[in-house]
C-alpha cells in the first residue's frame, strides 16, 4: 500500500509540471499538485499512520467520511459536466458567443484553436449570424484575446462584419455579461437574447448555468480537449462548479 501511494504521487507531481509546462498554472494542476504531495506525506509516514488508524476509531470516521463526502461531491459535479456535453441546434438565434480559453505571442492557445474551429464551422452554415468574441488582456500580450481570436476566424473565412468584439472580460461571468451588455445594441429592446455559447465541452454546463443567471436563453455548443490536458481541465472544471453553486448563485439574487 505504501508503494501505492508513492506511485500515485509521483506520477500526480510529473502529471502537475508538465501540464504546468505545457499551459499555464490553475487552479486544476495546483489541486492535482496538492493531492500529489499530500499522498507522498502519507506515503512518508506510512507506519506512523497504520499504527494511528489501528488504535483511533474517531480518526478513522473522520478520515473516511471526509474522503468519501469529497469524493461523492466531485462525482456529482463532474455527472453534471458530462451530461451537459452535447451540440445544441435551436433555430432563430440572435448570435453566436465564443469563450476565450488563453493566447500566448498573440497565437489562440490549442484549446482555444478548438473553440474558434468549432465556431468557424457553425458560422459557415448559419451566414449572417453575428459572433461575439469575448476575451480581455492576458498578462504580457500587446493584444486581447478577442482581437486574436477575432482574426483567427478572419483567416478561416468569416466575413469581418460578422465578428463584434469584447475585449475587457477576464472570467467566464464577466464573458457572458459584458458580451450580453455589449450585445443589446444589436438586438430589439426588451427582446431576451437567443445565444449559442461556443467553449470546450466540458465548461458548457457552468457557462450555460452562468448564461441563463444572466437573463439569456443559451445552447451550447462544444469543443475537444487534448488528451493529454483532459484531467487537469476537469479538476479545474469540478473546483468552479462547486465555486458556482456555492456562491455565485448570489449574483444573480
Amino acid at each position: 500500500m505504501r508503494l501505492l501511494f508513492f506511485l500515485i504521487s509521483l506520477i500526480g507531481i510529473i502529471y502537475s509540471f508538465f501540464v504546468i509546462a505545457i499551459t499555464r498554472l490553475d487552479t486544476g494542476a495546483l489541486a492535482i499538485l496538492f493531492v500529489s504531495l499530500l499522498l507522498l506525506a502519507i506515503a512518508i509516514v506510512f507506519h506512523p499512520l497504520k499504527k494511528q488508524w489501528r488504535k483511533n476509531k474517531k480518526f478513522r470516521i473522520f478520515t473516511v467520511s471526509t474522503v468519501s463526502i469529497a469524493l461523492i461531491i466531485a462525482l456529482l459535479l463532474e455527472g453534471l459536466i458530462l451530461t451537459s456535453i452535447k451540440d445544441e441546434h435551436p433555430a432563430n438565434i440572435d448570435y453566436v458567443l465564443i469563450l476565450g480559453a488563453g493566447i500566448k505571442d498573440g497565437t489562440p492557445s490549442r484549446v482555444l484553436k478548438e473553440r474558434l474551429n468549432k465556431a468557424a464551422l457553425y458560422l459557415h452554415k448559419h451566414p449572417g449570424v453575428k459572433a461575439a468574441v469575448s476575451g480581455g488582456l492576458t498578462v504580457g500580450e500587446s493584444k486581447t484575446e478577442a482581437e486574436v481570436m477575432g482574426r483567427y476566424l478572419k483567416n478561416k473565412g468569416v466575413p469581418s462584419t460578422s465578428i463584434v468584439y469584447e475585449n475587457k472580460a477576464t472570467s467566464t461571468y464577466e464573458n457572458i455579461k459584458f458580451s450580453r451588455n455589449l450585445m443589446k445594441k444589436y438586438l430589439p429592446a426588451g427582446k431576451p437574447q437567443r445565444v449559442v455559447i461556443i467553449s470546450s465541452d466540458f465548461h458548457l454546463h457552468r457557462a450555460k448555468c452562468l448564461a441563463e443567471g444572466l437573463g439569456l436563453k443559451a445552447f451550447g455548443q462544444g469543443s475537444s480537449v487534448p488528451l493529454s490536458v483532459t484531467p487537469q481541465v476537469h479538476v479545474r472544471e469540478i473546483l468552479a462548479l462547486a465555486k458556482y453553486y456555492i456562491f455565485d448563485k448570489d449574483y444573480f439574487k
